[in-house]
């Protein structure tokens, strides 16, 4: 099996593997996210440290059974996921894991797993031929640079009125909040400011737990929030939780670094609600226009559990042969010449492609689309996604199941999202309104090296 190995290829943000978001991500919506990314994408997945061991469903899915090798495990084996270490002397996951519990780093799940075991299996499978991607020097400064941009941001440019309330709600929170995680990211050490400290800071500011004590994750924030303060005050702190999530999901895209190149950032579903209110901050290039092409193909594909059963290595060696490799060629040939001819040599080729994947995975099966807008004029990566994703929202079809949001091809001028069982009946409940988040919160990046 090939994979990618050589290390200078496009890397691409897995937000889905943030233990952060995993109380609203279940193990099965996130092995949907690794296997529609790794299958159909056409960068290798980059994770910092820290969610290797703080991501419950991708530590759920690391149970090793015998004669089974994990999807994640062979995809890490083929170069197509990649560790982001913090600092140049960590070579190995087990010094990894070393390094973040000297640092402190909240969240990752000791008491639920064994981690030294985890971290040696994923040793086992590292590539030796693999260059790790490295963090950006001061991603804490430049987190909290735009922490300070969005949290400080009155909220007058956002549109949606149920929105530009919730923000005006919590600006007592935001402004507590982003003093004080400063203070405690100097107590911890760290320098900038750890994500993590936002939420112990408000806890402390609301007397739900002593100065001395923080959060393991912020699902225990939302819950003592809702306990205490009831269910409205609980909806406030989920909608800023997901703010500071995808804040610092979107610097960390853009200060993962291999060969000086940054990775391609990624909103996952469950946060795109909370884009609304801060697309113009972390996306300063400001909305698209209407796409100038827009591609859309419907095929069918094995469902996610069928393709679990199915062998990994096989899966991969279809992905990293002829007919994976025609596929991520047209794909590219299109972002960069969205032309007839271009599309129609595209979906031949996912044809193909997906043909070849039916025959190494036998059983239930789905129809799957996959949709590609393309602006006319080419924006730069790390200012252009935001608004890219924008475009997905109305030529995608209501449904729970997409996967695989973010810009394409490294040309900062696509964007692309892949749905899962066109054919299901629309659920109200789970439509996808990425300008809104009217559906989940209405009731009637990176830091530093200590971050978690």
């Amino acid at each position: 099996m090939g994979g990618i190995s050589v290390g200078d290829e496009g890397l691409q943000y897995f937000a889905s593997a943030d233990g952060a978001i995993d109380y609203k991500i279940a193990s099965g919506e996130f092995e949907t996210s690794l296997i529609y990314n790794v299958l159909f994408g056409g960068s290798a997945l980059v994770m910092p440290d820290i969610f290797f061991f703080n991501c419950n469903p991708l530590l759920n899915h690391l149970k090793f059974s015998p004669g089974q090798v994990p999807f994640f495990l062979a995809a890490l084996k083929g170069g197509l996921v990649v560790p982001a270490f913090r600092t140049a002397d960590i070579e190995t996951f087990r010094q990894s894991l070393e390094q973040v519990g000297l640092m402190k780093v909240r969240g990752a799940e000791a008491d639920r797993f064994d981690l030294q075991a985890i971290a040696a299996k994923l040793d086992e499978n590292l590539p030796r031929e693999m260059r790790p991607a490295r963090w950006r020097d001061n991603l804490g400064g430049c987190f909290e640079q735009l922490m300070d941009r969005v949290f400080l941001e009155s909220g007058q440019g956002i549109n949606d009125d149920a929105t530009r309330s919730m923000w005006t709600e919590i600006e007592e929170w935001r402004v507590v909040g982003l003093a004080g995680a400063k203070e405690l990211t100097r107590e911890q050490g760290g320098s900038g400011l750890r994500r993590a400290e936002i939420w112990n800071a408000i806890g402390h500011h609301l007397e739900l737990i002593s100065p001395s004590e923080a959060y393991h994750k912020p699902i225990d924030f939302i819950e003592d929030v809702t306990r205490n303060l009831g269910p409205e005050a609980g909806v406030k702190a989920s909608f800023l939780i997901d703010v500071v999530n995808l804040c610092y999901q979107q610097n960390q895209a853009s200060g993962l670094l291999r060969a000086n190149r940054s990775s391609e950032p990624n909103i996952p579903r469950t946060l795109s609600h909370a884009g609304r209110a801060i697309i113009k901050e972390i996306d300063p290039s400001g909305p698209w226009h209407t796409p100038g092409r827009v591609f859309q193909c419907t095929v069918k594909v094995p469902k996610v559990r069928t393709l679990l059963n199915a062998d990994s290595k096989e899966l991969l060696a279809v992905r990293d042969g002829t007919k994976g490799a025609s596929y991520r060629h047209f794909r590219d040939s299109w972002v960069k010449h969205p032309s007839d001819d271009n599309a129609e040599q595209l979906r031949i080729a996912i044809d193909k492609y997906a043909k070849e994947i039916r025959s190494k995975a036998v059983g239930a099966q789905e129809k799957t689309k996959i949709v590609m807008v393309r602006n006319t004029a080419t924006i730069g990566i790390a200012g252009g996604v935001g608004a890219a994703i924008k475009q997905l929202a109305p030529l995608l079809e209501a449904h729970p199941g997409y996967v695989l949001v973010g810009a394409l091809a490294g040309a900062g001028a696509a964007a692309g999202a892949i749905v899962k069982n066109v054919s299901a009946p629309t659920n109200k409940k789970y439509r996808l309104e990425i300008p809104s988040f009217d559906a989940e919160y209405n009731l009637g990046s990176g830091s530093d090296p200590g971050d978690g």
